[in-house]
This record gives C-alpha cells, structure tokens and sequence, in this order.
C-alpha cells in the first residue's frame, strides 16, 4: 500500500513537472505594453514581480542591443515575442524574455521597453512569475544583475564621458 501511495505521488510530481516545463506561454497574454500598465498604475496587484526604470544619456538603439546581448546571454533565457533591435517602431523597442528556473523550469516572464528620449533613452523593465505568489526576489535579483552587467560595457554618453551606474 505504501509503495502504491508513493509511485502516485511521484507519477503526480512527474505531471506537474511536466506541466509545468512544457506548457507553453501565450505571447498576446505576456508581451504587454509597460507604458500603458504603468499610466494605468497597474502592475498586476498580487503578483509577485519587479519594475526598474533607467534614464541614460545614450543613444536609444546602441542601449536596446546592449539589454538584448546581455539578456539572451542568461542561461535558460528565449525571447518570447518583439524585438529589441530588429524592425518595430524606431522610437521603441520592446521585447518580452522566458526566463526558467534551472530545477523546475519554472518560467517567470520579463518585459522590455527602451524608449528614445530627447535625453537618450528610457528603459522599463518588468520581471513576473507565472505560477505562484511569491518569486522570492528572483526577478529583482535577475533584474539587477542584468542592470549591473549593462553599467559593466563600455557606454558613453553623447559628449563621450563614461556611463556609470549611480550609486
């Protein structure tokens, strides 16, 4: 009896695994518009998730190639849907990232936006979870570390002084 009740426990592990892995992502439901969630000052209530903004004095199209080298260079990391450096609309890129957990897979989603400003480029960043209620600051860490790589590369502003992260 005991080693009934334990192959359904691990057949239903198994299961959800799988689920889990292999259920796809629907694009129209995960690539949002982060300029409209954030006038609408909605960001999901009750999803656990992260949001950063970065104001750089750099040319909006050399930033956007930056973010995609340095986020599709994350192991377990595809594109879901958009761009961040091919065709689209010239004034904003936006592209929206898988990311999944290396035991599980679990994914957690991350949208992209750089926008060109008269000072450069506006960048937003949102990382979600999928499942559950709780990402345990994996976004925010995977965020920042993605920022942190970014400050790492060579930029210079437009008069050819060195990008640095503010402290």
């Amino acid at each position: 009896m005991g080693k009934a009740i334990g192959l359904i426990l691990l057949a239903l592990v198994i299961c959800i695994a799988a689920i889990v892995r292999l259920r796809p992502l629907a694009a129209d439901t995960h690539h949002i518009n982060l300029r409209e969630l954030v006038r609408a000052d909605d960001f999901s209530a009750g999803v656990s998730g992260h949001y950063e903004t970065l104001s750089l004095a750099v040319n909006a199209g050399d930033i956007a190639k930056n973010i995609a080298d340095v986020v599709e260079g994350t192991p377990r990391t595809t594109r879901l849907s958009g761009s961040l450096v091919e065709g689209g609309n010239p004034l904003v890129s936006h592209a929206t990232y898988v990311t999944r957990s290396a035991l599980w897979g679990f994914p957690d989603v991350t949208t992209i936006e750089v926008e060109t400003t008269n000072m450069g480029a506006y960048v937003r960043i949102y990382g979600r979870l999928i499942y559950g209620k709780s990402d345990m600051g994996v976004n925010k860490a995977r965020i920042e570390d993605w920022i942190d790589q970014l400050y790492a590369l060579p930029m210079k502003d437009s008069f050819g002084n060195p990008i640095k992260r503010p402290s």
